[in-house]
């Protein structure tokens, strides 16, 4: 599909854990942002916590988007799909038309773009200079 972008390799942080560093794929539709977090690493005082993430039984996280993207006919039945796999979590589902503030910003070659809504917000950084390119080619604010 054309109006579909799949971010493989992410940095995310959000504003329900801002102490968490989560890498994650991005599948970022005209409307949706979903993120999928692969492993999430978390800082304390003394303890650094490690959670590795799974939603497809014997596959990658980025090899079963790439599926669930292939299998669908339109973007609603993919985004009906992927809030399913996320269980309509809003801490990493994001609508953009509902964002109160959305923007794409960047130093040195690296973009960030920056979703809130309300008190929440979530960001994240595409890892590598294509997936960057991309984002900023797909999303026009």
């Amino acid at each position: 599909m054309d109006n579909v972008l799949l971010i493989e390799n992410a940095h995310v942080m959000t504003s329900k854990s801002p102490l968490k560093q989560i890498q994650s794929a991005v599948v970022c539709t005209p409307d949706k942002v979903f993120v999928f977090p692969k492993k999430s690493m978390g800082h304390y005082v003394i303890l650094h916590t490690v959670k590795t993430h799974s939603f497809f039984e014997g596959k990658s996280i980025e090899d079963g988007l790439k599926d669930v993207i292939s299998s669908v006919s339109d973007v609603s039945e993919l985004e009906e799909k992927l809030s399913n796999l996320l269980e309509n979590n809003d801490q990493y589902i994001k609508d953009l038309n509902q964002a109160k503030k959305k923007h794409i910003k960047g130093f040195l070659g690296k973009k960030t773009m920056h979703i809130q809504s309300g008190m929440s917000w979530i960001s994240f950084t595409p890892k590598g200079k294509e997936a960057t390119k991309a984002l900023v080619k797909f999303y026009d604010f």
